[in-house]
């Protein structure tokens, strides 16, 4: 089974993720008078936020120059291509210099999403920004971009 995503879906899929982090984390809680417990279910919702957060980032820019992202190719079919001496069911193979832009946008953007959540948690009611929510948030994307890394580069 082939699935083609063009740029425009991976752009309205990462903005569609962007809103629904932002409505969970800033939608008014319950004013409450005691003391806030820390829970861990809440850590791992944000390093999982973040997390697909980063993946969509990373592949949205991955994106970015090339026709479709391929997803799941079938090895028996050949797609056509553009150039007709390179069928599509192979990744193109991107420098290292991109990569590296890829990685770090997609590590800049989530962190600096992540913070401003944060911070604008201050100003909601029932709601006061954690310090360890944005540490799972980083544990979060930093994972989940070493597993993006791990599956673009290893031996097959």
């Amino acid at each position: 089974m082939i699935t083609r995503i063009n740029l425009r879906d991976t752009i309205h899929i990462t903005y569609a993720w962007c809103v629904f982090i932002a409505v969970m984390l800033l939608t008014p809680m319950p004013i409450t008078t005691y003391e806030e417990q820390t829970t861990y279910f809440d850590k791992i919702t944000h390093a999982i936020l973040f997390g697909v957060f980063a993946f969509l980032i990373y592949y949205t820019l991955r994106a970015v120059g090339e026709d479709r992202i391929i997803i799941n190719p079938d090895k028996n079919i050949k797609l056509k291509a553009r150039n007709k001496n390179k069928p599509l069911n192979k990744r193109p193979k991107v420098p290292i210099r991109r990569m590296l832009i890829i990685y770090l946008s997609a590590f800049s953007v989530s962190i600096i999403s992540s913070m401003s959540l944060e911070y604008l948690q201050a100003y909601v009611p029932g709601r006061s920004p954690n310090d360890l929510d944005f540490l799972a948030s980083i544990i979060g994307v930093i994972l989940v971009l070493l597993f993006v890394y791990g599956d673009n580069y290893a031996k097959k």
